[in-house]
């Protein structure tokens, strides 16, 4: 086991659904590295389960960390570069590490697609962090760390190889789940719909669908929304048919998106995004109803966030009914292979163009790695990142230096 001494990363939530995804593969890059790394949790029973039958010189550090206590959370964070947080539902079980992390002045990562919570973050912590020199990086699973990574890459080289700043980013989503009969489980686990339940219910919900959402005081929040509203409803490419709102919520990447923007000292973009429905299913009449559908549900939570208190706690209990019954079943993890391709167009209408291809579950096989990778990245002091604090986003805290090590995670940007 490695010593009690400084740790490059720790990851939290190890025996979740997401996190126990991430442990073989940092066990894997920690080896690569050789870098010390641990694992935490309230039960340290389930931790050591996890890594029965390591060899010692590849076991990692485990650690007792209950988010409730803030002595035991400032205890492990005080030890290390950075925290990966897996333990979610994240407005609950968050604050108190990222408390730590800001006064540690240490790097932390989430995968939190709890936008309201988010916005939180960004009005109580962005100016501690920066005095702390602590990064905060939140969202930074499949939302929305390939969509925003993707979207830098594709802006750089618009300014690069044409001269041109952007005025238009638009990204399509495109995944091929592996063969079998397609679950509900593939799509939203339990995890993410009672996080989007309890988003619902809680007071910050108006902001869910505001792309300015997460600007704090940036730029004019008014002309965020102005220049690039989210949209609910599906569109037509002629190259690929009916694009449906983005899964599992379009409400996610647009406010980090703009976030990046910001922090970048740009202006506002308009800013699309969208999924394939032909990559997912085969006839033009299915993929319509299913463009359709995904729609019309994305409408009616779009709604129900911005109803009155009572109506929107009673529509949140009333959605438990159809919660799943749990995580996507382990043989469907492997086989997706999955894709986001990102035009930058610019001001005189030159086109850049960025691409990621990656396998694995997007939500939570292929997230659990990339977001590991993001936190080994933070981590590593010779690592080329800006050199920048704050709460920040995928991009303006990874930068695009290093994207090649993505790899490892099994993402590939061209």
């Amino acid at each position: 086991m490695a010593s009690k001494g400084r740790l490059a990363i720790i990851i939290l939530g190890a025996t979740g659904v997401t996190g126990r995804q991430a442990v073989p593969y940092v066990r894997e890059r920690a080896r690569d590295l050789d870098v010390a790394w641990g694992i935490a949790g309230r039960s340290t029973d389930r931790l050591e389960a996890l890594i029965a039958g390591w060899p010692e010189e590849e076991r990692p550090e485990v650690l007792a960390v209950d988010t409730g206590l803030a002595e035991s959370v400032a205890a492990a964070v005080e030890r290390a570069d950075a925290i990966v947080n897996f333990a979610g539902p994240f407005a609950r079980m968050a604050p108190a590490v990222i408390e730590a992390a800001v006064a540690a002045g240490i790097a932390y990562v989430d995968v939190t697609g709890e936008i309201d919570f988010a916005a939180e973050v960004v009005d109580r912590w962005h100016g501690p962090a920066i005095e702390s020199g602590a990064r905060i990086v939140q969202v930074c699973g499949f939302e929305s760390l390939p969509f925003d990574l993707v979207a830098a890459a594709a802006i750089e080289r618009l300014e690069r190889d044409h001269g041109q700043q952007p005025t238009l980013i638009d990204s399509v989503f495109a995944g091929t789940p592996p063969p079998g009969r397609p679950r509900p489980s593939d799509l939203v686990s339990n995890g993410t719909f009672e996080s989007l339940r309890g988003a619902l219910a809680r007071e910050g919900a108006s902001v869910l669908g505001d792309p300015a959402a997460l600007i704090g005081d940036l730029a004019p929040v008014d002309a965020v929304r102005a220049t690039s509203p989210v949209g609910n409803r599906p569109r037509w490419r002629a190259e690929l048919g009916p694009l449906a709102p983005m899964i599992p919520s379009p409400v996610i990447n647009p406010p980090v998106i703009q976030r990046s923007l910001a922090l970048a000292g740009r202006p506002p973009i308009r800013y699309r995004e969208g999924v394939a429905v032909s990559s997912l299913v085969p006839s033009r009449p299915l993929q319509l109803a299913v463009a359709a559908s995904i729609s019309g549900i994305n409408g009616g939570l779009s709604l129900l966030a911005k109803a009155p208190g009572g109506v929107r706690r009673a529509g949140a209990g009333a959605m438990k009914a159809l919660a799943p019954a749990g995580g996507p079943d382990e043989d469907r993890l492997e086989g997706w292979r999955w894709s986001v391709d990102c035009e930058a167009v610019g001001e005189r209408g030159a086109v850049a163009r960025a691409r990621v291809e990656a396998s694995g579950h997007p939500g939570y096989l292929a997230t659990s790695r990339m977001t590991a990778e993001a936190g080994l990245i933070l981590a590593d002091p010779d690592a080329r990142t800006p050199d920048v604090a704050g709460v920040l986003t995928p991009s303006s805290a990874l930068g695009t230096a290093e994207l090649s090590r993505f790899a490892a995670a099994r993402l590939d940007f061209s």
